[in-house]
């Protein structure tokens, strides 16, 4: 006889002469013990009961119970844990259970769906979990929340859902001792992998009434629901994502589970005067189609910062300031699970030094996150990791859009949906719509540990998948997230490639043998040949010759690599950084710190006439111009805004470029020769211009009209700066004079000449470091010796 059948035997002998039946932890133990299973083996974390519980309480009992059941004349026979095959299959095969009674049989019902009353089920409704409430998790705000809405505002149903090790069990533990005894009846079912629809609605009614008649699963649905009608149930179930098939997208029911799924939809929906508490790893897709005032869902997130310490302070070091949990957070998070591992590193490894643990190199991950959070992960689809591994290889929070577009091919909505549904991905709303999206810094070393053995595989076996699909490095992060990317995932595979091929010959003919696997990417979208051109560029293998016809290169870092003799016919060129060395004499402008954010440039030029943009939030180049050579680049000037760019050219033209676009609006033409000095006034109406002869212009922006000349140069002007009230203009150049200008009426109001021993330098405003309040004072500045000269209406001192 197999377990199931042997369970069947005992559940009935176990009726007719204890009086009930087999609890489930009894049964937990029963056949974890059948199958010769360790006490530690039955205490998984999905369970809730741990090894002590099992091993020193329900364990001995277990073995009283069963043999008072089997040994009924008092022959000496004992169950253990090590003989209970042979004395229950003994036991069984002599016939020492009973049959039922004929006058014990309740009569049939008429209803054609109706059978016999129903023998124990094999699952079993209890109390609440076995779970001790002394710390409460850290869930007081939450289960007050839960409260309220079971209690006052009636509630039918509420979702409970999160990351496993979130504390969700805990928190249906301390619901049911909360609520429990305020309503007719609290029941609290754990739904275990296999479960179907007819044991699980079979423990219900037995749970609901034990004389219940046997009902096909969708009438006995409609039974429950007519229960929940007529008296007050808080019945909490557990492990829902059990219903789900694995590997598919979120909330698909497995097919022996849909009227498990119809309880949920209409216990929902269907007026009643209970509540059913779905406690599940993943949010129901479904949910949304019924939530409502009377259907809620509590997404269980970490823990606040309060209740971080009483599971971390065991474990460490007397006189352990509040500052160590502030850092040890910020780094691992603060989910229960990932803090109760730490805490026993922390005690165990590093003598309850949390500065020790923080030095750490890489991210300690506790073996019993890696295990729970692995095996919890294994349920996502292949399109849902493909996310995931963009983000861990993103290295820093990105916009749902962003993501998107950057995945090969692009994840449809639904999956986008699925993988958030998870609780894996953190995501936060910004201004203006849209999402952000992270991973915790757990998560994220778990799913980068799986993505590089993922790609060790394929360059094993010399096959471009997620190589082709993601890039590893993103040309459009900012430089420093480009060094992570290059630690996170090159870096080390470029150090497997070395381990498995010590020799520089060996190294070599892989490098080719990877890249000729190429040409089967041709006319394809991805990522295949710029991760191969960085990998090869970190393992020093030479590129020369390679055949990059045809092919996509999108996302790659060409700054640094010796591409000579290589084949780039039309390939497709995309977000890619080429070598953009400047010519001689180059110039350089920031847009102003006043300008939003989104708007701080840097714009360089040289002789060349080459004029380049760069995104500082970015570290992108976002603009080139460089197809009238003739005209080098002099000076350049950013309005105060930050939207207009004023460029000085050698012929002496001025250029006026708004930011962001492709054409100039005006060309001021007065200048003769070369612009040497540019300056926007605080408002951004009015622009100073000097250049290498001496002569002096202000002009209207807005009409691009000249506002007149200022007489005081007679060599090159190098520098120009606005007062903050814009009425003042100060002017220095080589003929080693600093000029103070009044521009309403461009009269000279004070001028300074450095001696022949000196040079003047540049010249402006410079504020009263010790009185911000005093308005700035003009000033001329030089070398021979170094010399700082304020400018006044008096002479200069």
């Amino acid at each position: 006889m197999d377990f199931e059948e042997i369970a069947v035997l005992i559940n009935q002998a176990a009726v007719e002469r204890k009086g009930r039946p087999l609890k489930d932890v009894e049964r937990l133990v029963l056949k974890g013990s059948w199958e010769n299973k360790t006490y530690s083996a039955m205490a998984t974390p999905t369970v809730g009961y741990t090894e002590d519980y099992l091993k020193k309480d329900v364990g001995p009992k277990l073995w009283q119970f069963l043999t008072d059941l089997v040994d009924t004349d008092r022959r000496g026979i004992r169950v253990t844990k090590r003989n209970i095959q042979n004395v229950l299959q003994t036991w069984a095969a002599q016939g020492l259970v009973e049959p039922p009674k004929a006058d014990e049989v309740p009569p049939s019902s008429p209803e054609p769906s109706a059978a016999p009353a129903a023998n124990p089920p094999v699952l079993v409704v209890r109390d609440s979990p076995r779970i001790d409430l002394a710390d409460g998790g850290g869930r007081d705000a939450e289960l007050a929340q839960i409260e309220r809405w079971i209690l006052a505002e009636r509630c039918r149903t509420v979702v409970l859902w999160g990351l496993p090790g979130v504390g969700k069990t805990t928190l249906a533990a301390a619901i049911a001792a909360a609520i429990g005894p305020q309503v007719d009846q609290c029941g609290y079912l754990a739904l275990p992998p296999d479960i179907t629809d007819e044991v699980g609605l079979a423990s219900i009614l037995h749970w609901l009434d034990p004389g219940a008649l046997n009902l096909s699963p969708q009438a006995a649905v409609d039974w429950v629901l007519d229960q929940l009608e007529q008296r007050q149930v808080l019945l909490i179930l557990d492990d829902m994502e059990q219903l789900f098939e694995t590997q598919q997208l979120l909330g698909t029911y497995r097919a022996n589970t849909k009227a498990l799924q119809r309880l949920f939809y209409q216990g929902a929906e269907r007026h009643h005067q209970s509540c059913l508490v779905w406690v599940s790893r993943e949010k129901p897709a479904d949910l949304s189609q019924v939530q409502g005032p009377r259907v809620q869902e509590c997404a269980l997130g970490e823990l606040v910062a309060e209740a971080v310490r009483p599971l971390l302070q065991p474990a460490a070091a007397p006189g352990t300031g509040p500052e160590a949990w502030t850092d040890l957070v910020d780094r691992y998070g603060s989910h229960p699970l990932v803090l109760r591992g730490i805490g026993a590193i922390l005690r165990d490894m590093y003598q309850g030094q949390p500065k020790s643990l923080l030095q750490a190199h890489d991210l300690v991950v506790p073996m019993v996150v890696q295990r729970t959070f692995t095996q919890a992960l294994e349920r996502l689809l292949a399109e849902e990791w493909a996310i995931l591994y963009g983000l861990a290889l993103a290295q820093e929070p990105m916009a749902r859009d962003d993501l998107i577009a950057i995945l090969q091919p692009a994840p449809e909505d639904g999956v986008v949906q699925s993988v958030l549904g998870r609780g894996w991905v953190v995501s936060l709303p910004v201004d203006g719509g849209g999402l952000m999206l992270s991973l915790r810094p757990i998560v994220q070393t778990l799913v980068l540990e799986r993505l590089h053995q993922e790609l060790v595989a394929e360059l094993e076996a010399e096959s471009l998948g997620w190589l082709q699909r993601l890039p590893l490095i993103t040309m459009t992060a900012r430089e420093v997230v480009q060094e992570r990317q290059r630690a996170a995932m090159l870096m080390p595979l470029s150090d497997e490639l070395r381990r498995r091929y010590p020799t520089e010959g060996a190294l070599a003919a892989k490098g080719d043998r990877l890249l000729k696997a190429l040409s089967s990417l041709a006319n394809q979208p991805g990522y295949g040949a710029s991760n191969l051109i960085h990998l090869c560029h970190y393992l020093g293998l030479g590129l020369s010759g390679a055949d990059f016809s045809q092919l996509a290169i999108c996302q790659g870092d060409l700054r640094q690599v010796s591409l000579q003799g290589a084949n780039f016919s039309q390939a497709q060129f995309s977000d890619t950084a080429f070598a953009t060395a400047l010519g001689r004499d180059p110039v350089a402008a920031f847009s102003p710190a006043s300008a939003p954010d989104h708007h701080r440039y840097l714009a360089t030029g040289d002789h060349e006439g080459r004029l380049l943009l760069w995104d500082l939030r970015r570290g992108k180049l976002v603009w080139m111009f460089d197809e009238d050579q003739s005209r080098g680049v002099r000076s350049l000037a950013f309005s105060p805004q930050g939207d207009l760019l004023a460029v000085g050219t050698e012929t002496g033209q001025i250029w006026l470029w708004p930011v962001g676009t492709t054409y100039q609006t005006d060309v001021l033409n007065r200048h003769q020769v070369a612009v040497g000095a540019l300056a926007f006034s605080p408002d951004g109406s009015q622009l100073a211009s000097g250049d290498d002869s001496g002569q002096l212009y202000l002009w209207e922006v807005a009409s691009g009209v000249s506002q007149g000349s200022l007489e005081g140069h007679h060599g090159p002007i190098h520098s120009l700066a606005y007062g903050a009230e814009g009425d003042r203009l100060v002017s220095g150049g080589d003929d080693q004079r600093a000029c103070l200008w009044q521009t309403r009426d461009r009269t000279l109001l004070q001028s300074f000449q450095a001696r022949s021993t000196a040079s003047l330098r540049t010249a402006g405003f410079l504020a009263d470091p010790n009185d911000p309040a005093c308005p700035p004072i003009p000033f001329a500045a030089g070398c021979r010796p170094y010399r700082l000269w304020p400018l006044a209406p008096v002479a200069a001192t």
